[in-house]
């Protein structure tokens, strides 16, 4: 038998992405999106018919202690901007 969730239990991305960044490290909607399709992201339950991707603040919590936090360095930032050539 499944377990019934209480629907506040669960986060739109929006909110998501502002618990994951005020709790853990910054990320943005779209970057939770982009790990989604890559498969590589917290794992989101459907809203049936919405289609809207939600997710429960265990799962985030369970993705952000694994997930290996790469800062890039103000000079690769600046790297990438000038189209990799090295400034």
């Amino acid at each position: 038998m499944s377990e019934i969730i209480p629907s506040r239990s669960y986060l739109s991305r929006k909110e998501a992405a502002t618990y994951l960044t005020e709790h853990y490290f910054p990320v943005s909607k779209y970057a939770l999106a982009r790990y989604a399709m890559q498969c590589i992201g917290p794992e989101a339950r459907t809203r049936p018919g919405g289609g809207q991707s939600l997710y429960l603040k265990t799962e985030l919590d369970k993705w952000a202690k694994a997930f290996p936090v790469v800062v890039a360095s103000s000079k690769q930032k600046k790297r990438r901007a000038s189209g990799g050539r090295r400034a």
